[in-house]
């Protein structure tokens, strides 16, 4: 019984130890993919944005994830269509915004719920 507690405590210290977690990328076209990384503190929604730039003749897409807060996130959805006059989250100033997805990040607390269940659970069955 002693080594499921020290297992929980311990699943519990290790869960309250991470924080929001977000894809973190940047590429050409409509999408991309890179590993997840753990948010600054004041950042609490993750975004997935892609702007378009005439380059040469050509219009060339970049796709930016990353950590945010939800109300930038939020605001620059109302700018979908219209040319970002300043660098602003990452994006590059004369840029289009195409789309703009804001997501709440993973928390900490999806771990500590699963944590509690499993003790849960155990308790149950031992």
């Amino acid at each position: 019984m002693k080594a499921f507690l020290g297992l929980f405590l311990f699943s519990v210290f290790l869960a309250t130890g991470a924080g929001l977690q977000c894809e973190t990328c940047v590429a050409s076209g409509d999408n991309c993919s890179g590993k997840k990384e753990t948010c600054p503190s004041n950042s609490d929604a993750c975004h997935h944005i892609v702007t378009e730039m005439k380059t040469g003749g050509l219009d060339v897409k970049t796709t930016l994830k990353g950590c945010g807060q939800k109300s930038e996130c939020q605001r620059l959805r109302g700018e979908v269509g219209k040319v970002v006059s300043a660098q602003v989250m990452g994006l590059q100033a004369g840029s289009v915004v195409k789309s703009v997805v804001c997501s709440k990040a993973s928390t900490t607390s999806a771990s500590l719920l699963l944590a509690l269940s499993g003790l849960l659970l155990m308790k149950s069955l031992f």
